[in-house]
């Protein structure tokens, strides 16, 4: 839910938008009409001359405003475009799409890169979204399944601090990932075969302080081979 396109000086009346996709899918959540209701009116002369036309019909797109009189026209709210974000809700920042996991809590995962043939991915340890018009920030919690199982370029990744869990086959099948780089202190779950088919002499690096921990979350089962080192960082 974020705002892909605006366009602002369009003249009253009706307009078209034509929304063309050229790879992967697109959600259109809302299109929003901000500002005035109608365009602002031309400050009056000191003697405004008398109307020589009638009024135009309703629904002609060139027609005035014509309020009641002693009265105003109501204001109209302007939305905001991130209100509301829901459990599930997509979002594209940077170079990657998230998934709001607690909205709560405000956190989200990581889902997958924008593009496949990326050699470098970092995972941001937050996201600054909008609500309400004002910046929220998201922390980044989890890496999803198969988040770069199509990743065959990939060589290096920096997870980042606040990443409790790393989905299954996560990085499977990135045969050229060799530089794992561990900013997690809190990692507690790294699903099976995340690491299967990684470069078969990759290096993980973390803290040193977890590093005796992580040696029991990355075995076998997560794809870790005994040529595939983890070290302190």
């Amino acid at each position: 839910m974020n705002t892909i396109y605006s366009l602002s000086g369009l003249t009253y009346g009706q307009h078209s938008i034509t929304l063309e996709v050229l790879e992967g899918t697109l959600s259109v959540d809302m299109v929003g009409i901000l500002g005035n209701r109608y365009q602002t009116p031309p400050p009056p002369t000191a003697e405004p001359p008398a109307p020589e036309t009638p009024t135009p019909p309703a629904g002609n797109p060139h027609a005035s405003a014509a309020p009641a009189p002693q009265t105003s026209s109501p204001a109209i709210q302007t939305p905001s475009l991130n209100a509301g974000l829901k459990k599930g809700t997509i979002v594209t920042a940077g170079k990657a799409k998230y998934e709001i996991t607690d909205p709560a809590k405000k956190e989200a995962a990581y889902k997958k890169p924008l593009n496949t043939q990326i050699t470098t991915a970092n995972i941001p340890a937050a996201l600054k979204l909008t609500e309400n018009g004002k910046k929220v920030a998201y922390k980044v919690t989890s890496i999803r399944s198969r988040a770069f199982v199509d990743c065959k370029r990939l060589k290096s990744l920096v997870v980042g601090k606040n990443i409790k869990t790393i989905g299954k086959e996560a990085c499977k099948g990135c045969r050229s990932l060799k530089k794992i780089k561990l900013q997690s202190c809190v990692l507690k779950q790294v699903g099976r075969n995340a690491y299967r088919g990684i470069y078969k002499k990759a290096t993980i690096t973390c803290n040193k302080k977890v590093l005796h921990a992580y040696k029991k979350l990355f075995t076998a089962k997560t794809g870790i081979t005994p040529a595939i080192k983890l070290k302190k960082s």
